[in-house]
């Protein structure tokens, strides 16, 4: 469950450093959760991954 859970927020890490975004921003949460499917990965699923990310790396 938690290797799954490290790669997806991993993902989301290169998705925002990609776009050289210095903030996570809803838009931001939302633009990586819309994007089509990778593996088994739903929309939901990666949002609700994300949600909690930055107050995680805000500590």
């Amino acid at each position: 469950m938690y290797e799954h859970l490290t790669r997806r927020l991993a993902d989301f890490v290169a998705f925002i450093e990609k776009r050289q975004a210095r903030i996570i921003t809803t838009k931001l949460a939302m633009e990586r959760a819309t994007l089509p499917p990778d593996r088994h990965a739903s929309s939901a699923l990666r949002l609700s991954d994300v949600r909690g990310f930055p107050r995680h790396v805000a500590h």
